[in-house]
């Protein structure tokens, strides 16, 4: 597994290549919130295309029960994530819908451009959307 980041402007792109499991998922979203705050990304993409993904459904509900909250600056960021189409649909639905669930602003994608497209329209700023679960209007349990 491996990681690589790229700023565009207020994009962050990240490739993950190699095997891509809940454990890895652990190690990349701190990565992730540390790169938004150095460098101020309102975007996130995130490529998937060349990693060998690795689905467990209780280990990705624990990236975004356990190891997500604790980065608040992943909160309010529109986040795309460009899946190989050889995934399996419900896998990748069900990541997409824990993430948004879970106070995110996510959208699964199998096209890179379409992913980009998302990403650009109608952004609205980063600090006047989501909040962490937890707080008021923030995550599950709103």
């Amino acid at each position: 597994m491996a990681f690589d980041f790229n700023i565009q402007n207020d994009l962050l792109w990240i490739t993950v290549t190699g095997v891509f499991s809940d454990r890895e998922a652990r190690s990349l979203v701190p990565e992730a919130a540390r790169m938004v705050q150095e460098t101020g990304a309102e975007r996130i993409l995130i490529d998937y295309l060349k990693a060998d993904m690795v689905f467990q459904t209780v280990g990705v509900y624990d990236v975004f029960t356990k190891t997500v909250p604790k980065e608040p600056s992943l909160y309010g960021i529109r986040t795309a994530a460009v899946f190989s189409p050889s995934e399996d649909a419900n896998d990748v639905r069900f990541v997409e819908n824990v993430a948004i669930n879970y106070g995110l602003i996510y959208r699964a994608f199998t096209d890179i451009d379409a992913a980009r497209a998302w990403l650009f329209e109608e952004h609205i700023p980063r600090h006047s959307q989501t909040k962490p679960p937890g707080e008021p209007g923030g995550g599950v349990g709103k």
